[in-house]
């Protein structure tokens, strides 16, 4: 179910979880509460009808009154009827209902007497609307309401119009009346004011609320990937057990980072004194040849691809040596995990960056025939070279050689579950779109500091990255619808709705970032959102 909000977006009311921003929440409370009022006026109405013909009063005022009271009843009963689903509330019915009341009001107050107690009926309703709707038209039904008393009140007073109320008091002169009148125009401006900063101040609080929620969040993801960081980083420190050994033209030194399968080293070469990372499988693992050779296939490609924004392989040791290994630069600066957990988010600028040249190092990839297949925060890495900071892609150690007639991972998968595509966590066939998918992953998570998967077990992860779509990002940042549409192409859960290129998926981006995307693009997002919309968790 849905309705249309005063700024023209489309509203789904089948659940308190659906709604996002502090708008919405207001919206749905005001959705609920019209409909209190208006069955409240509808009963009221059914009731009121009855009892008119009983009373005496100026016949001409008398019909004026119940004329106006029974249509006031029919419309109020309709309004009821189409308010049983949430998408029957639109603000142009609620203004049209409205006037039927305001029109009954007066009729009522002409009825009763202008200057009795009858009169209490207009700051009720004011409130109640300008609590309700937008601004200009809450100015609007003032304006009719203070207008209209004022003039009525004006007539009576001047003796151009007869009071024919009910409880009109003859008797009255004219200065008491005229202090009646200021009185409950002087209410009339309080109520509307009154409604117009509660409404504010509830506006405020909510958003006030969300902001505290969405930091929350962002710290809780932030210290569980801190966890993760600090496990890993217990696991090593110091020296390790080849420190000092010379491995190919290097002499190891203290162990800078250890894996599953095994250890990076910082090598000093033993000519230059320049210094790599060396990475070296465990012991036990050497003995698992088909390990052996996708460590060295991950050196083979790395070494072909020679771009910035790939790390460089410096030196390979083959399987003829006493121990194989890889040594390649040595990285100054940081990844991004690392970055985020310092930094929370990215702006868009630094992501614009970061998805450009990540996107150049792996259009050099698939340009090879290679797919990543573990892009992560962690595999991909900021650094600080003499020419400026630069993005850069790490470890290969799972990819696929594209044209290849059998991979050595095959029916295993592998990967990291909270950046996998769709279709490797399923064990399918994955092309180069599986790394646009993780990138996709990245850019939700540098953007609004949360992860758009995960939180659980690996099973409940799979299941998200497989079936379900994270919160909307808007809903969790500042930033243009376009983006909403930007990251559902580029975390579609089939291949072939995603961009072709990491280029264009770069480009898509900036545009998004501006307001500028390609409406072929926001009507694809939209097509993919009505059949896996944003998830509400």
């Amino acid at each position: 179910m849905s309705v249309t909000l005063p700024t023209g977006r489309s509203l789904s009311l089948a659940s308190a979880g659906a709604v996002n921003t502090a708008a919405e929440t207001l919206h749905v409370q005001e959705v609920a509460r019209t409909r209190s009022i208006v069955r409240m006026g509808f009963g009221l109405g059914l009731a009121g009808v009855p009892i008119i013909f009983v009373l005496g009063g100026d016949p001409l005022a008398k019909s004026a009154y119940l004329a106006s009271l029974v249509l006031t009843t029919i419309t109020t009963g309709i309004y009821a009827w189409l308010l049983r689903a949430d998408e029957g509330y639109s603000n142009g019915r609620s203004l049209f209902v409205g006037a039927f009341a305001l029109a009954s009001s007066f009729a009522g107050i002409y009825y009763f007497g202008a200057f009795s107690a009858a009169t209490a009926i207009l700051p009720f309703g004011l409130f109640f609307f300008s609590s309700s709707q937008s601004l200009r038209s809450t100015i609007i039904i003032y304006a009719v309401c203070a207008g209209i008393y004022l003039l009525l009140a004006t007539l009576i007073i001047s003796g151009a119009l007869r009071d024919r109320g009910l409880l009109a008091h003859e008797r009255s002169d004219n200065p008491t009346r005229i202090v009646l009148g200021i009185l409950l125009e002087s209410v009339l401006l309080l109520s509307f004011v009154s409604a117009r900063v509660a409404r504010q101040a509830a506006l405020t609080a909510i958003e006030r609320h969300d902001v505290a929620i969405k930091r929350l969040a962002q710290r809780e993801a932030l210290l569980e990937e801190a966890k993760q960081e600090l496990e890993r980083a217990l696991a090593f420190s110091g020296l390790g057990r080849f420190s000092d050994t010379i491995v190919g033209s290097f002499k190891l030194g203290k162990v800078i980072g250890r894996g599953a399968m095994g250890e990076v080293y910082d090598g000093a070469h033993t000519t230059t004194g320049a210094h790599a990372a060396v990475k070296l499988l465990h012991t036990h693992v050497l003995a698992k040849g088909d390990i052996v050779k996708r460590f060295l296939r991950e050196a083979q490609i790395a070494a072909s691809l020679h771009v910035p924004n790939v790390v460089s392989v410096l030196e390979i040791g083959d399987l003829s040596g006493p121990m194989p290994f890889i040594a390649m630069e040595l990285l100054e600066g940081e990844d991004l995990a690392d970055h985020l957990r310092r930094h929370g988010q990215l702006s868009p600028r630094k992501i614009s960056k970061l998805v450009h040249q990540i996107g150049e190092g792996l259009a050099a990839a698939h340009a090879a025939g290679i797919v990543h297949r573990d892009l992560k925060p962690t595999n991909v890495f900021l650094a600080k070279t003499e020419s400026g900071d630069v993005w850069k892609i790490l470890d290969f150690g799972v990819s696929k050689l594209i044209n290849a007639e059998e991979s050595m991972t095959v029916d295993q998968v592998i990967g990291t579950p909270e950046y996998m595509a769709p279709e490797q966590a399923l064990g399918k066939p994955v092309t180069g779109r599986a790394d646009l998918f993780a990138l996709g992953v990245i850019i939700y998570r540098a953007l609004t500091g949360q992860r758009a998967f995960g939180g659980g077990n690996i099973t409940e992860t799979l299941y998200q990255v497989t079936l379900t779509m994270p919160p909307r990002p808007t809903a969790l940042v500042s930033a243009h619808e376009d983006v909403d549409a930007l990251l559902c192409i580029a975390m579609a859960k089939s291949p072939d709705d995603r961009f072709d290129t990491a280029q264009e998926l770069a480009d898509a981006f900036d545009a998004a970032v501006k307001g500028e995307l390609d409406p072929a693009l926001r009507a694809k997002a939209a097509r993919l959102l009505a059949t896996n919309a944003w998830e509400t968790r």
